[in-house]
């Protein structure tokens, strides 16, 4: 797959083939903030259009998922950012994908995620005095461990645990 061994050239991009029978993607990705626009830049180069941009509110990091499909064949691409809980900001590929606009700004509305140098982050579905009312927020006990919501962090959470089974707890 074409995308798949360029995305794999990008140092800062992790990106594997999928099972789009039990996935609905053909690509999955996971990258840090820094590589999210040249992510996107390589991504439309290749004549992909976006899809949808959402959020996963979980711990310890909230997520962005990207969306995106080739016009021309069967592929279809997921795209995962981890965004720190207490900072809550992505940049922004609206000026990539003029599409995005208004995706960041629903994701703004419903979960606090600001889109850095985005055009307008006003609200779009909320009132616009309901700047700090994020509805798609969870309760404080209420939010899943990232590993219990996307899978490839399970085998993180697994070394973690390995790594502190010799601690004692007071």
């Amino acid at each position: 797959m074409k995308i798949l061994d360029r995305l794999k050239e990008l140092e800062g991009v992790e990106a594997i083939a999928s099972d789009y029978p039990s996935t609905g993607v053909h690509v999955d990705v996971l990258m840090g903030l820094t590589w999210v626009r040249t992510f996107a830049s390589l991504i439309r180069e290749e004549d992909f259009l976006i899809e949808s941009v959402t959020a996963v509110d979980a711990e310890p990091n909230m997520m962005v998922l990207y969306h995106f499909t080739h016009p021309d064949e069967l592929c279809r691409v997921a795209a995962r950012v981890l965004v720190e809980r207490s900072v809550k900001r992505c940049p922004t590929i609206s000026d990539i994908y003029p599409g995005a606009n208004w995706h960041e700004r629903e994701v703004r509305d419903f979960f606090g995620i600001v889109f850095e140098d985005h055009p307008d982050m006003t609200p779009l579905i909320l009132p616009e005095d309901q700047v700090d009312f994020h509805p798609l927020l969870k309760k404080e006990n209420k939010i899943k461990i990232l590993s219990e919501v996307f899978d490839r962090f399970v085998e993180e959470k697994a070394e973690e645990a390995s790594a502190n089974e010799g601690e004692v707890s007071e």
